[in-house]
């Protein structure tokens, strides 16, 4: 049974950074940006530059003497992962047409891995390596997503001055309408006019369909006829007065 350490500190998260002494510094980091795809993270000066795949490091720092051809290499090569192994055969054919020095092809290996070799400008050798458990963790990104993108330094943010601040919070212009929505809001205007005269028009027919009310005979017209007759009455009278004193006469 292992024995179990409980001095020993938390394990690590992997191995994540190499760093690199290269002579052509400038075409090595041409390469691993526009060629494999890499982002540059830092680049503090000419000579020095970290460069990223979102999960590790790779610093390349600028040799001025050339390494001896003769003297060992203890480091072999490196490796980058890829998802699938149909990728593997993908990034071949990609680096064969950007004439890179590829070493060998694409082979599977016991452990059910598949890869192949290549060089760097400086003559690193890199393998790019299909390998489950690896491809398990690695983040699901296309292997091909960031080729052809140019290196770039990443710049800090420029502080605002006092007119750019100024110009922010100035008032912003009024934007013109676009004829689209004017015609929409015509078209609304349009549908309220037409609502507005049905509205008219069913007021007007409710006012002609009510009945009037029939007017009450006024008194004063009863009081008139009343004053007829009493004056055609007094004629009468008068009349038969008068023919009653002629009789009288003539008798």
């Amino acid at each position: 049974m292992k024995k179990v350490d409980l001095n020993k500190p938390i394990a690590t998260a992997g191995l994540r950074h190499v760093a690199l002494k290269v002579l052509h510094f400038e075409e090595c980091v041409d390469f691993y940006t526009r060629i494999l795809g890499m982002d540059i993270e830092w680049q503090p000066d000419d000579d020095n530059v970290y460069l990223t795949s979102g999960i590790d490091n790779l610093a390349l720092h600028r040799c001025d003497t050339p390494i001896k051809a003769k003297s060992p290499q203890r480091l072999d090569h490196i490796g980058f992962v890829i998802n699938t192994p149909e990728q593997v055969d993908v990034w071949y054919d990609f680096l064969r047409d950007k004439q890179v020095n590829l070493l060998n092809v694409p082979k599977d290996h016991r452990d059910g891995a598949r890869s192949f070799y290549f060089e760097d400008p400086d003559g690193n050798q890199i393998q790019l390596i299909y390998h489950a458990p690896l491809a398990k963790n690695a983040p699901q990104v296309s292997p091909l997503k960031k080729i052809g993108k140019p290196a770039t330094k990443k710049k800090a943010p420029a502080k605002k001055t006092a007119t750019a601040k100024k110009a922010s919070t100035a008032k912003k212009p009024a934007t013109k309408k676009t004829p689209a929505k004017k015609a929409t809001s015509k078209k609304t205007t349009a549908k309220k006019t037409t609502t507005k005269k049905a509205a008219t028009k069913k007021a007007a027919t409710k006012k002609t369909t009510v009945k009037k009310a029939p007017a009450k005979k006024k008194p004063v017209a009863k009081k008139a006829k009343a004053t007829t007759k009493a004056k055609s009455t007094r004629k009468t009278t008068a009349k038969k007065s008068t023919t009653k004193k002629t009789t009288k006469r003539k008798k």
